[in-house]
């Protein structure tokens, strides 16, 4: 087992236990005799309060407060800023700590961004609290619950997908079976979903490395399942695996989403980069500016055509690269600035365009990890001369060597 990483910024009060491989990221605040699990995660500005526990493998998004009478079991998600109350009637001149309610977040259940949970309402194993829901009643295990109040609109498998209509629903996804009785919604075969979430050790909170998972692909693909099968089966039929339809409806499909003219598949992001750089005539003794912190391939790219790539550092903020930086190394070999859109994050681009368009020079933009995001400026891979984008899940990040953040 790995230890668990604690970011610097984070505050953790006396008699605190936190799980192996736990992740606490910037600005969280641990009470006092609070329990953590292993193989969690807690985001940006999460606050647990004294003596709360939360179980194994929970991801605590960012902005989420747990309080007093909260009590999270294994595997929980809670979305970024919702909201957990412990009194049921609140007064800022009247004390009512002796007055706590319980509310329990079962195994396994996921409650949405911005939902508010009311104290005392209990979260059923494996149910899903859509997102800015009030849940002001207890909900069953495998309950869909939207609205405000919150109302039960279905059933969830545990894999996350909505359960057909009817008494024994099959999960379109998982093929887990269930058994539907009045309000009461049960499992009833062995599910082939895995389990994650290890038995919860206490250790050390100093220590960075650590393999981090950046991506859970089992429970992104699970809802997803039937059309995919849908896809695979249909390929599978024809055999045309390279340069079939499905290549062309992508880079259709893709050119129309970010309003350009066209798009083209090539075999990986790195192939990309090479070919972006290829075709801007970037050769031996030219140079291209890039970001300090990035995957290899993006200064590989450059190297392999003779050219050099250009280091500069990075926005603490967004860990992208830094535009002044960028501007301040250009120099007369300069050929181009590669930004790279890190962790979904659009780097900087009117900053960048201005820059661009200042000193005359393309830009490449390495999106690789960024498909989806959008600027004022419009759609990330829409904003230079060329992008490049990649499908390549990033599953594991694993340090060799604590950073300095």
């Amino acid at each position: 087992m790995s230890h668990p990483q604690v970011h610097p910024t984070a505050v953790i009060d006396e008699d605190v236990q936190i799980g192996a491989g736990t992740r606490v990221w910037h600005f969280v605040h641990i009470g006092p005799h609070a329990r953590i699990g292993s193989d969690c995660t807690l985001g940006q500005n999460v606050f647990v309060a004294e003596a709360v526990r939360i179980g194994d493998g929970v991801r605590i998004q960012n902005n989420v407060s747990i309080y007093q009478g909260v009590e999270i079991e294994d595997q929980v998600f809670l979305g970024p800023s919702c909201v957990f109350t412990n009194v049921s009637t609140p007064r800022a001149f009247v004390s009512r700590r002796d007055q706590f309610a319980t509310t329990r977040v079962a195994h396994g259940a996921s409650i949405g961004a911005n939902a508010t949970i009311v104290c005392g309402s209990d979260i059923g194993a494996y149910a899903l609290v859509g997102a800015g829901a009030v849940v002001t009643r207890s909900v069953p295990a495998h309950g869909l619950m939207v609205g405000n109040p919150a109302r039960r609109m279905g059933w969830v498998c545990r894999c996350g997908l909505r359960l057909p209509d009817g008494a024994r629903p099959v999960c379109e996804g998982c093929r887990e079976e269930h058994v539907i009785e009045g309000e009461l919604c049960r499992r009833e075969a062995p599910s082939d979903v895995p389990e994650r979430g290890a038995q919860r050790e206490p250790g050390s909170v100093d220590t960075f490395n650590a393999s981090i998972d950046m991506v859970d692909l089992a429970a992104q693909n699970g809802p997803l399942m039937p059309e995919l099968r849908a896809v695979f089966e249909r390929v599978a039929g024809h055999g045309q695996f390279i340069l079939g339809d499905e290549v062309a409806a992508l880079e259709g499909d893709l050119a129309a989403y970010l309003g350009l003219r066209h798009a083209v598949a090539v075999s990986s992001g790195t192939d990309a980069l090479l070919m972006a750089l290829m075709a801007l005539g970037v050769g031996v003794g030219d140079e291209v500016i890039t970001t300090a912190f990035s995957f290899a391939a993006t200064a590989m790219c450059i190297a392999r055509l003779g050219a050099r790539p250009v280091f500069v550092d990075i926005d603490a903020a967004t860990f992208n690269l830094d535009p002044a930086a960028a501007e301040a190394a250009i120099g007369p070999r300069t050929r181009a600035i590669l930004p790279v859109h890190l962790f979904g994050q659009p780097c900087a681009p009117e900053a960048l365009a201005d820059i661009a368009a200042r000193h005359d020079l393309p830009i490449i933009e390495d999106a690789a990890q960024a498909i989806g995001a959008r600027s004022t400026r419009g759609p990330v891979g829409a904003l230079g001369k060329l992008a490049c984008f990649s499908f390549f899940p990033p599953r594991i990040w694993a340090p060799s060597v604590t950073p300095a953040w």
